[in-house]
């Protein structure tokens, strides 16, 4: 077999995997939004963000409680009277037109499904701009969108898990703009929308932008104002919003939350972050194995958290690239954005790999790429292609 025909199989396998992964993610769509109807009809519905957009139409800032029966809220609280979401307002304001022009009966999974596919577009151009062939892009693209721990953020399980990818969305766009040199309006601009979805989430690209264009910085200072001034804008629509629904601009709801639910509270040893949580977190962020069953898959991920090691094999090529020096910004950088969440109780219940980790993933992804250095090994493609297959599979197998 010769290179040009090994070449072709392995492109027409992307291909695969790929339309593979959008038959799969669209047929959970259809079934979603067959369940959420069925669901409708004896009571039950996942419609947080779209219920809370409706209520926003009224002027509100929070959902009535006497719905509760009718709806399931994953991460909604109740407080006097009425029900919040611990979240920025964003999400739901993206809800806004698509309620008033489909009504009661919209399935969200149509939207972040969408949001899959725009994450998958933005890192096929992220790869092309760091100097990656269009094939070998397009296998970076499936890796990022299929066989990774965003994946399964299409799945609306959770409100925080639509959040979460919602976020991710803004924040490859905003590293993808700064990467084809726009203006730093359109970057902070991006970043700002990501902070009004997740605040905490845009700090390590915020300190990846300012460290990789200090040399432009200097020439030109006017670039960190054009760039934090959208962000300081996004912290003051935040602040207002948790004013007029807590009378308090720090608070987003999670204290509150907590106190509505003592079983958190409970499982906070040493407070809602430490950094005696660290060693934990990080050996779910990095190594914590799958599990192994007696049945079919056989080997599943577990729910507290499945290390990069297993849930990206292909990352791997981080540690046996020569340009390690290259490396340490976008990696130094993700190592700050995500020490709130390593330090944090929690490791993120119920999900496939360690998803506070997507904070970050445009970084982590960056500094892959980067390594890769224009070349995309054959034994890196056939990691990308397990990886995919069993993300696949254990969705599949989780959430049908």
């Amino acid at each position: 077999m010769n290179i040009t025909t090994t070449k072709k199989l392995a492109s027409g396998l992307i291909f695969l995997l790929l339309g593979i992964g959008i038959v799969v993610l669209a047929g959970l769509t259809i079934q979603q939004s067959f369940l959420e109807s069925r669901l409708f009809a004896v009571g039950v519905r996942f419609q947080e963000f779209p219920d809370l957009a409706k209520n926003f139409w009224r002027g509100e800032t929070s959902i009535p409680l006497g719905l509760q029966p009718t709806r399931y809220y994953s991460d909604a609280f109740p407080l006097a009277g009425r029900l919040y979401l611990p979240f920025g307002p964003l999400p739901a304001v993206i809800f806004m037109p698509l309620v008033w022009l489909a009504g009661d009966i919209f399935p969200t999974l149509t939207v972040t499904f969408l949001l899959i596919v725009l994450a998958g577009g933005l890192m096929f151009g992220l790869a092309q701009q760091q100097g990656l062939k269009k094939k070998d892009a397009l296998w970076i693209a499936g890796a990022y969108a299929l066989g990774s721990a965003l994946t399964p953020l299409a799945i609306p399980l959770f409100t925080s898990w639509s959040v979460q990818l919602l976020a991710s969305v803004f924040l490859l766009a905003a590293l993808y703009a700064h990467f084809s040199r726009h203006s730093s309006w359109l970057t902070g601009g991006l970043l700002a929308l990501a902070t009004i979805t997740r605040p905490l989430s845009v700090l390590g690209i915020v300190l990846f932008v300012l460290w990789n264009d200090r040399k432009l910085i200097k020439k030109r200072p006017r670039r960190v104002i054009e760039l934090l001034l959208p962000l300081i804008l996004a912290g003051l629509i935040i602040g207002g919003y948790n004013f007029a629904r807590f009378n308090n601009p720090l608070e987003t709801g999670y204290h509150l939350q907590w106190e509505y639910n003592p079983a958190l509270v409970e499982r906070m040893v040493h407070g809602a972050n430490d950094l005696r949580y660290l060693p934990t977190n990080l050996w779910y962020f990095l190594a914590a194995p799958p599990k192994i069953i007696d049945h079919f898959p056989f080997v599943v991920p577990d729910a507290m958290g499945m290390g990069l090691l297993f849930s990206c094999p292909y990352l791997i090529y981080l540690f046996v690239s020569q340009n390690k020096r290259r490396l340490l910004a976008p990696l130094g950088a993700a190592a700050i954005g995500l020490l709130p969440a390593l330090t944090y109780y929690a490791s993120g219940y119920s999900q496939i790999g360690y998803r506070y980790a997507v904070d970050v993933y445009p970084l982590i992804f960056l500094a892959w790429i980067m390594a890769l250095h224009g070349r995309l090994p054959h034994w890196v493609k056939a990691l990308i292609f397990l990886a995919v297959i069993t993300n696949i599979t254990w969705m599949t197998v989780y959430f049908t």
